[in-house]
């Protein structure tokens, strides 16, 4: 009997098939293994070489510079050192577009600022001022009436602001029209905007003239009852006021 018809009959086919199927198995097994190693392996080096070869990250284009406010006068903030109140021009000096503001007087009892529009210098330069005044018994609308008729005689009364009020104090406010002369000789159409608030006896006062503008949405984008775009440029320093002895806002 030949060696081939030995072994046929030593294993019988249902063990060598048996044989053969785990045989398949194992090898499909070891397959995968070496396939998933040999993935992982490639991912690894492709990731170390892109990471030495990659270049710095930079602008490929010129990237600018951020824009910066235009220099303006100090300071930011004021205290009167005859009164102990202050006040913030701090919004209003920073904004890169809002007015250009001239600082034209600081003294121990107030501080004044000449105001000119960016957008429409032609408008000219026009003043407010923040002042302290111990009240002696005087109500605020009594200090403001009494400021105008000193200042700008010539006058006359438009309306009062309802709810007027200094740095979310409760005072009175009102609105005057006038005619000036400007440094041109020409005269000018104008509006006096005045306001008063009293805390500890102490007034604070707000006395401003700006151009009249008629209050129309092409002018404002909105109602302006005062006619002026000067309320619009101190009001963020209007709220700021503070007293002696009030906390921080």
């Amino acid at each position: 009997m030949s060696r081939s018809s030995t072994y046929a009959v030593a294993v019988p086919a249902s063990v060598r098939t048996l044989f053969r199927g785990k045989t398949g198995t194992r090898l499909w097994i070891a397959v995968i293994v070496c396939v998933t190693l040999l993935l992982t392996a490639t991912a690894a080096v492709s990731f170390a070489l892109a990471s030495a070869t990659a270049p710095n990250a930079r602008c490929i284009v010129f990237c600018g510079r951020p824009v910066l406010a235009a220099p303006v006068d100090p300071p930011y903030r004021y205290t009167s050192s005859a009164y102990g109140y202050s006040v913030s021009l701090e919004y209003a000096l920073s904004a890169s577009d809002g007015p250009i503001m001239k600082l034209v007087v600081m003294n121990d009892r107030s501080i004044g600022w000449l105001v000119t529009s960016r957008y429409h210098p032609e408008r000219g330069s026009w003043p407010f001022v923040f002042s302290g005044e111990p009240a002696t018994g005087k109500s605020a609308e009594e200090i403001a009436t009494a400021l105008v008729h000193a200042e700008h005689p010539e006058a006359i009364f438009v309306y009062s602001i309802p709810q007027s009020e200094l740095g979310y104090t409760p005072g009175y406010g009102a609105v005057y029209d006038l005619t000036i002369r400007i440094g041109t000789g020409q005269s000018a159409h104008a509006r006096v905007v005045v306001e008063v608030a009293i805390k500890r006896g102490l007034a604070v006062i707000l006395d401003s003239i700006g151009p009249y503008l008629k209050s129309a949405p092409d002018a404002y984008g909105h109602p302006n009852p005062a006619a002026t775009p000067m309320t619009s440029y101190f009001v963020d320093a209007a709220n700021s006021v503070t007293w002696p002895g009030d906390p921080p806002l």
